[in-house]
């Protein structure tokens, strides 16, 4: 039986960096997350399973704010990229697993840009996927497989280099950074409309938390809550 443990890497509290271990008969591997809060961008519905537009929405957002960043990778980050670009295109090992691998396949360094921080392939922006995460009532981030592994990284750095992409990239503060996109928005209050009628036309268990949501809201859609139960 399979089994995953999830070691948080940094808490930045509507924020964390985290390293999810998944444990099988034929060993353990890791994939590296981001998980920004729920709260307060779903507010009541931190519990409820909404529909999939919303982590849709937020990971056009995330993709969108990486590809705009302008900022400007210092001198020994664009040497390091010349030197990969040259080692990737005469096909050495170590560049070929860098810069390949996972749902975005192989993309040459600098295909994206030669000299702006966070978008060397384009593959930290390409490979951002979304999913609500309901158990922890958030939503989890996931990243291309090697961009988020602490151990790519000098003694120290890893922590930096986080706290610089949020700065750079809002969306991954979480909370009202997100919620200040209109497609966002928009996404959440179609979904948690959708949620309403859905889940009070099914019928709900009254003193539940779903009857609870319901009759908070549902006289905002025109319907009346079914009792089951």
């Amino acid at each position: 039986m399979a089994s995953q443990e999830v070691i948080v890497l940094n808490d930045f509290g509507s924020m964390r960096v985290e390293e999810r271990q998944r444990t099988t008969s034929e060993g353990t591997t890791s994939r590296y997350t981001m998980t920004i809060t729920a709260e307060p961008i779903l507010h009541d519905f931190t519990q409820a399973k909404v529909s999939a537009t919303v982590p849709k929405a937020i990971a056009e957002l995330i993709k969108t704010q990486i590809r705009g960043i302008t900022e400007r990778a210092s001198e020994a980050t664009i040497q390091k990229r010349v030197y990969a670009q040259a080692a990737f295109q005469r096909g050495a090992a170590w560049a070929a697993k860098r810069y390949s691998g996972g749902r975005t396949g192989s993309i040459a360094p600098g295909a994206a840009s030669y000299d702006r921080l966070f978008n060397d392939s384009g593959r930290l922006a390409d490979g951002i996927t979304v999913m609500q995460n309901v158990k922890e009532e958030g939503f989890t981030i996931n990243v291309t497989a090697n961009r988020l592994d602490p151990n790519a990284f000098g003694a120290g750095r890893f922590t930096g280099m986080v706290t610089r992409l949020r700065e750079l990239v809002p969306a991954l503060r979480g909370g009202i950074e997100v919620l200040q996109d209109e497609a966002v928005k928009a996404a959440i209050e179609q979904a948690k409309a959708e949620w309403i009628v859905n889940t009070a036309r099914a019928g709900a268990k009254e003193g539940s938390a779903a009857w609870g949501l319901i009759k908070k809201y549902a006289w905002q859609y025109g319907i009346k809550p079914v009792l089951i139960g």
